[in-house]
C-alpha cells in the first residue's frame, strides 16, 4: 500500500484509516528518500505502508520549529490611505501605521510624479504604539487643476525606511481668493512712515498687494507692493514707505489683495504722524578771527556747529 503526502493538506493524514493503531504510529521512522521520490518518507514497521512527506513541508516545520523567535520579529506596517478636504489649493493626507513592537519617526512624501520632492509634516510625527495609528498631514503650496502622488514613510532607530503605497489625488478648480493677516506701521516721523501686513496668501492665482492711505477712510492715495505674490504662496511682511506726509496728522490705511478669483480687502487701521521739529537759532560764540561756534535748539534740545 501507498500514500503520497498532499501539499495542500493542513494536518498528518489520519494512519488509523489504514489499520495503524497508536502504538504502531510511535513506531514509525523517517527513512532516506525512495530512488526517484522528491521527499523523504516515514516507512512503518509494517513494510506496506510508506508515507512521502516533500522537502517544502519539511522546511516549513525547520522554520517554525527551529529558528530563534527574534528571527520571526514583525517589522512595522505602513499604509497610505485616500486624502480628504481636497480642494483647489489644499488636501489633508492620510495614512496608518502599525509599528509592531517599534518606534518609528514618520512623515509624507508628495509630488507630481511617484518620485515626489515634498514632504509635509505627520501628526502625530512618531508613534510607540503596537496598535494601529492613524496618521494626518497638511501639504503645502498645492496647486489647482494638479494630480499630486503621496505616502507615508516611517524609519526607525537603525535606520531602516519603511513605506507606505502610492496614492493619488487630485485639486479642484481656482476658486480660493486670497487671505490677509494684520496691520500695523512703523519709523513714523513727521513727513514719513512706514506700513506693512505681516502675511499675504495669494489665494488660487498670482496675487497684487496694494496700500491705499489718507487722511479719512475714503483714502486717496494708494501705494503698490514691488512683488507680485506666486499660486497658493504665503508671502511675509510686505510693507511700503510714504513720504511727504503732513506733519502732526492721522492718516488711515487698509490693504487690498487681488488675485484671479477676487480681491480681499483689510480691516481699516491708522498712525498719526508727528509734530513738525521747533529749530530757533542763537547766537555764535566763541568768535575768532577763523572760527565760531554756532548755536540753536531743536524741538528744545541744544545743537551746536
Amino acid at each position: 500500500m501507498f500514500m503520497r503526502w498532499n501539499p495542500e493538506q493542513i494536518c498528518c493524514p489520519r494512519l488509523s484509516a489504514y489499520g495503524i493503531n497508536a502504538a504502531e504510529s510511535a513506531a514509525l521512522r523517517m527513512a532516506p528518500p525512495a530512488p526517484g521520490r522528491n521527499g523523504h518518507r516515514i516507512d512503518a514497521l509494517l513494510p506496506s505502508i510508506v508515507i512521502t512527506l516533500p522537502r517544502p513541508f519539511l522546511a516549513f516545520l525547520a522554520l517554525v520549529f527551529l529558528l530563534p523567535v527574534s528571527a520571526l520579529a514583525l517589522t512595522p506596517t505602513v499604509t497610505t490611505n485616500p486624502a480628504t478636504g481636497v480642494t483647489d489649493i489644499a488636501a489633508v493626507l492620510n495614512g496608518s501605521v502599525s509599528p509592531n513592537g517599534t518606534s518609528v519617526s514618520l512623515y509624507f512624501e508628495y509630488g507630481t510624479t511617484a518620485s515626489y520632492g515634498y514632504t509635509a509634516t505627520a501628526n502625530p510625527s512618531s508613534v510607540s504604539s503596537s496598535n494601529p495609528t492613524t496618521i494626518t498631514g497638511t501639504p503645502s503650496g498645492l496647486q489647482p487643476n494638479t494630480t499630486y502622488h503621496y505616502r507615508l514613510t516611517a524609519w526607525d532607530s537603525s535606520g531602516s525606511y519603511y513605506y507606505g503605497n502610492d496614492v493619488t489625488f487630485t485639486t479642484g478648480a481656482p476658486a480660493t481668493p486670497p487671505t490677509l493677516g494684520t496691520l500695523s506701521a512703523f519709523s513714523i516721523s513727521s513727513t514719513q512712515a512706514t506700513v506693512q501686513i505681516n502675511s499675504v496668501n495669494s489665494g488660487s492665482s498670482t496675487a497684487t498687494v496694494i496700500f491705499d492711505y489718507g487722511l479719512t477712510t475714503a483714502y486717496g492715495a494708494s501705494a503698490i507692493f514691488s512683488t507680485t505674490i506666486s499660486t497658493n504662496t504665503t508671502f511675509y511682511s510686505p510693507y511700503v514707505s510714504l513720504a511727504g506726509l503732513s506733519p502732526n496728522s492721522t492718516y488711515h490705511y487698509r490693504v487690498r489683495a487681488i488675485n484671479g478669483q477676487g480681491t480681499t480687502t483689510s480691516g481699516d487701521a491708522s498712525f498719526s504722524t508727528l509734530p513738525p521739529p521747533i529749530i530757533t537759532t542763537t547766537a555764535a560764540t566763541a568768535v575768532s578771527d577763523l572760527k565760531a561756534t554756532v548755536n540753536g535748539t531743536a524741538n528744545g534740545t541744544t545743537v551746536q556747529v
